[in-house]
């Protein structure tokens, strides 16, 4: 559980050029639990020294006295904070955390129990250890500040990874920050959520193409008319999911 993700070459590139240049400073801090010693944050900058100085290379060391949690806290908030706002990333990073929430149902009830909105709602007692919501998520991260994520996109992520096919999972655009030469054929975080709100996957991926297929682009657009499309008659429903381009646009759904 402490491995998050994969480092950012880039990132680490810059770290580099600043250590052949000024050397290195300071320590990097650790963790120990048993016989094992886990780096808590400053991967980035063990995997530079590395390839500088070899990987005999000793650096000192800050013993940290932090629990599990903390720990696990901790590299989570380096991953969404220092390695950019990645798709994939950020989706497994949220992923982790709600799996460790599960398993840890003394930290979800200290969570729980913390919430700002637990003296507000009763019906937090309520809900099953095993059932972890974006709340549970965004507060254990930074305790509802929204600093780190705003529960809003917490909210986000959890629908694409419970819902969305994994097929058009793999076609979201890593980054949000393309500008539009850049972007590749798939699917955009915007219209990812759109879809997650979707039930049926074969309905989810016949939508997608259509999406694809738009030369529109305005996604408010897409995305009211995907809220008509569920409440459409059948009929309107397979029309708009054999349309294509601008046809799309053109289809009633009331």
């Amino acid at each position: 559980m402490f491995v998050l993700g994969e480092l950012n070459r880039e990132q680490i590139d810059k770290i580099k050029s600043n250590i052949k240049e000024l050397g290195f400073f300071g320590s990097l801090p650790v963790f120990k639990k048993e016989d094992k010693i886990y780096l808590i944050a400053g991967h980035h900058r063990l995997q530079a020294l590395k390839e500088v100085y070899g990987k005999d290379f000793e650096v000192k060391v800050e013993v940290e006295d932090y629990n599990e949690d903390q720990v696990f806290r901790g590299m989570v908030i380096e991953n969404l904070t220092q390695r950019g706002r990645d798709f994939d990333e950020t989706s497994e990073n949220i992923q982790a955390v709600e799996d460790y929430l599960k398993e840890h149902s003394e930290v979800l009830t200290k969570v729980r129990g913390d919430s700002p909105r637990s003296s507000q709602f009763s019906h937090l007692k309520s809900i099953p250890l095993n059932e972890i919501t974006a709340n549970d998520v965004a507060e254990w991260i930074d305790k509802n500040t929204g600093k780190v994520l705003e529960k809003d996109v917490v909210i986000n992520y959890m629908n694409i990874n419970h819902n969305l096919d994994q097929s058009i999972k793999k076609q979201v655009e890593k980054k949000h920050d393309k500008n539009k030469e850049e972007r590749e054929e798939g699917v955009n975080f915007t219209q990812a959520i759109i879809l997650s709100g979707i039930k049926d996957h074969k309905e989810q991926k016949e939508l997608a193409k259509v999406l694809n297929d738009t030369r529109e682009q305005r996604v408010r657009e897409q995305g009211k008319l995907i809220t008509q499309y569920k409440q459409a008659p059948e009929e309107v429903k397979e029309q708009i999911k054999k349309s294509t381009g601008q046809k799309f646009f053109n289809c009633r759904t009331s």
